[in-house]
């Protein structure tokens, strides 16, 4: 009642003041800006009605990784607008939705109750599409959300008539598929050169989205396409992520063991900036047949995630707490848990310039700010056990007892000594007084 006696007044101000403009203004009505506003519905032009959404990942039920962690939160994004969720779990007789930080046990069983779950066994003979049905899926999805780590998982999902006749299909892949360089930040334009399993199977997923739907389309039965690549995934409640790897070594005050010189860029995102940006592109007509770089805008060295969560903790990190290793030299040991979270393959830092114009995007969080807020939420809101077995410190173990395999950097960057060729025989360091430059 008040917004209308005040709305009354001004009107009948500007009615007296402006008549011409006010009779156009009555004729036209309020502008667009006024209608959005005063909270008028105007649904944007480049809006998709998302209802029903099929979600595929591996190991759904495993908190282990970032990746999964992201599924996890994508499935209560969705959950929370009103959609309809159906998982698609790989190679998961178990799967399950982990409770996220902040989420009580009763909004948690809740959002477990009306999630549909269908495990899949991919070395079963049963097809993908038979399963959807015992399992009780629907018969069309709006939108399918690609999360899978495994190319040929991809591809099964994309024969689905399901996915073929979805309004969006999002393929969640990685910046790695870029490989190394060190000519600067790139854009979505540069060429893969994938150099990791991990990252061939992606880019290998990526060309297999791409084909599929771009054939479907010319047949006039296929849905448009988009593909993410985010940094690495900054996940609160994440046991193996990366920030958690540096966590867990701070919290003993432990040294802090770095793969080669540490000084390599590679970018980060947070988790509620990746699920913001693919809800960008779902519900954005400019993301049709678009890749898109996602990550915080502050690239940061290994050796500088080692220095920003020492911060967290308030440790006083000197020079000697970072001990940096031949990775060559442990190839015998490392198995996957046992080994640093990023492999060192040279600076990653694409640019994001596209997510915001095209999408409208940008990152919540700087990587200060993302690793400060996993820390808050990881220890003091979920209460998660703060130490992983002695086994997973193995390898730190094995470098700091073998000296002749680290690498003496001289803390003058951007040239740093060696004191040793990288992948040398232990025979041919004895003693040997051979050291050289690296820029």
């Amino acid at each position: 009642d008040t917004f209308r006696s005040n709305h009354d007044c001004i009107g009948n101000f500007l009615q007296s003041v402006y008549p011409n403009q006010w009779s156009m203004m009555r004729q036209n009505g309020p502008s667009k800006r006024l209608r959005q506003r005063v909270g008028a519905a105007e649904a944007p032009t480049s809006a998709v009605d998302v209802k029903r959404v099929l979600i595929a990942s591996d190991n759904l039920g495993d908190l282990g990784s970032a990746s999964v962690m992201a599924a996890n939160y994508l499935a209560m994004e969705f959950y929370t607008k009103g959609h309809e969720v159906v998982i698609l779990a790989f190679d998961d007789a178990n799967a399950t939705l982990a409770r996220l930080p902040s989420e009580n046990k009763k909004d948690h069983e809740s959002r477990k109750a009306a999630t549909l779950f269908v495990n899949v066994d991919t070395n079963s003979t049963v097809s993908l599409g038979e399963l959807l049905v015992e399992g009780g899926a629907p018969t069309s999805f709006d939108g399918v959300i690609d999360m899978s780590n495994v190319a040929a998982q991809t591809k099964q999902l994309l024969a689905l008539e399901q996915v073929q006749e979805a309004e969006r299909v999002v393929y969640i892949s990685s910046d790695l598929v870029y490989g190394p360089y060190l000519n600067g930040p790139c854009n979505e334009q540069r060429p893969t050169n994938p150099c990791t399993t991990s990252a061939e199977e992606k880019a290998e997923g990526e060309a297999a989205v791409m084909m599929q739907q771009d054939k479907l389309q010319e047949e006039e039965s296929g849905r448009p396409w988009t593909i993410i690549r985010p940094g690495r995934i900054i996940a609160p409640g994440s046991e193996k992520s990366l920030e958690n790897w540096f966590f867990l070594r701070h919290d003993k005050e432990k040294q802090i063991c770095i793969p080669g010189h540490g000084q390599y860029l590679l970018g980060v995102v947070h988790i509620a900036d990746l699920i913001s940006g693919v809800m960008a592109a779902v519900g954005s007509s400019n993301a049709i047949g678009q890749v898109f770089n996602m990550h915080s805008n502050d690239p940061i060295s290994f050796d500088g995630l080692a220095l920003e969560t020492a911060r967290i903790f308030e440790r006083e990190v000197e020079s000697d707490d970072l001990v940096h290793y031949d990775e060559s030299q442990f190839t015998w040991v490392l198995r996957r848990r046992h080994q640093f979270p990023v492999k060192p393959i040279g600076h990653v830092i694409p640019t994001v310039d596209k997510a915001k114009t095209l999408l409208d995007w940008s990152p919540r969080y700087n990587t200060s700010e993302a690793l400060r807020n996993s820390h808050k939420m990881h220890y003091n809101e979920m209460s998660i056990e703060d130490e992983l077995p002695e086994l997973d410190y193995e390898l730190d173990e094995m470098i700091l007892e073998n000296p002749h395999k680290q690498l003496q950097i001289a803390w003058s960057y951007p040239h740093i000594n060696f004191n040793r060729p990288l992948g040398a025989e232990d025979a041919d360091v004895a003693d040997t007084g051979n050291k050289w430059d690296w820029e």
